[in-house]
């Protein structure tokens, strides 16, 4: 049976914003090459055109998989329909999404209730999903999935090495995402005004943009880290595998997280991972095997771990081939896709 899925989103990747919503991106191309039919329903502000597309494509696909609960679901949930509806929900959709606006409650329950399956992309949010969802809902943790043949260890990244000034001979600690207070950037960069003292030879990059660029970037000054940390801003998804192949080692500080496809990602190009030790990150770090998780906001426990690593290349090296060894088997596009497709059987069933 050839499945036809109406993907229901207003954060699809656009010419005006080509980083938005890539994993999406990557959820269609990756069901269209499993010979599903993929339809996009995509609009960014106009939320009638969005409900109006919705009641008509329902007539002509199997299954409607609405892209995070707001504003997707809940508009997905309020459409007259015919295929059934599977709500897919992320991280902050959930978390904070019924708690920000008076009828965010009422909304979700209402979105929760209507839907014939719930996706949980991070089980880390599992609780909360519960707390909104009916006793009898079919709720299925289905992790996030990273593409292993883009992000893999052989790929060439020597120019982007050279094009950020960054000596052959120094290593590199990456850290990727928005630039907003729940990633912690911060105390990845008050870890390495500690780790620049003990071992010279190494740069923090930390790739992404968001509002908090200036405060963090101020933050560098007053600790005096110079080229020590350096900014490179907004990188198209398309070049993103040359800078974890880069980076010897990748930090993730966060404070909250659906399930990182930051940390997927380094992982799928063989790297250790410093990350903060929240339910989240535990899904794909294990301490000791492919990294190390450290308590959150502990500056100094990063820098530890960090250190650790820059001084130890075997145990580098085992951790970065136990990173990619888990991305493979755990969290490739084919394992998720496999999970996909039984869920919305079931759900047709």
């Amino acid at each position: 049976m050839t499945l036809h899925v109406g993907i229901v989103t207003d954060q699809y990747p656009s010419k005006e914003h080509p980083d938005r919503g890539t994993f999406i991106k990557d959820l269609v191309d990756q069901l269209r090459a499993a010979r599903f039919t993929v339809t996009v329903i995509d609009h960014k502000i106009n939320f009638v055109g969005m409900s109006l597309e919705c009641m008509i494509r329902s007539a002509q696909v199997d299954v409607i998989d609405a892209q995070f609960l707001a504003p997707a679901g809940v508009v997905a949930a309020l459409t007259p329909r015919i295929a059934p509806l599977v709500i897919t929900i992320h991280r902050w959709d959930i978390l904070e999404f019924p708690y920000r606006w008076p009828l965010g409650r009422i909304a979700t329950a209402f979105a929760l209730r209507t839907a014939r399956g719930i996706i949980v992309a991070g089980s880390a949010v599992m609780p909360e999903v519960v707390k909104f969802a009916p006793s009898n809902a079919r709720i299925a943790a289905i992790p996030n999935a990273v593409d292993t043949r883009r992000f893999r260890p052989d790929v060439d990244f020597s120019s982007l090495k050279k094009q950020l000034g960054i000596a052959d001979g120094e290593m590199v600690i990456l850290s990727a995402g928005h630039l907003i207070p729940r990633k912690g950037f911060e105390y990845a960069i008050k870890a390495m005004a500690d780790i620049a003292k003990q071992f010279d030879s190494c740069r923090l990059v930390i790739v992404g943009d968001g509002y908090l660029r200036e405060e963090l970037q101020a933050l560098k000054t007053k600790l005096q880290l110079g080229d020590k940390v350096k900014f490179a801003g907004a990188v198209n998804y398309d070049y993103m595998h040359y800078y974890y192949a880069m980076a010897d080692i990748f930090v993730m500080p966060s404070l909250s997280e659906g399930h990182s496809l930051s940390i997927l990602e380094a992982m799928a190009a063989g790297k250790p991972v410093v990350a903060s030790a929240i339910p989240a990150n535990a899904a794909s770090v294990v301490s000791g095997l492919n990294g190390f998780l450290v308590p959150p906001t502990d500056s100094q426990a990063i820098s530890s771990a960090i250190l650790r690593l820059l001084r130890d290349n075997d145990l580098r090296r085992s951790f970065g081939l136990s990173s990619r060894d888990r991305a493979v088997k755990l969290f490739s596009w084919d394992h998720r896709i496999t999970r996909l497709e039984d869920f919305y059987l079931s759900v047709l069933g």
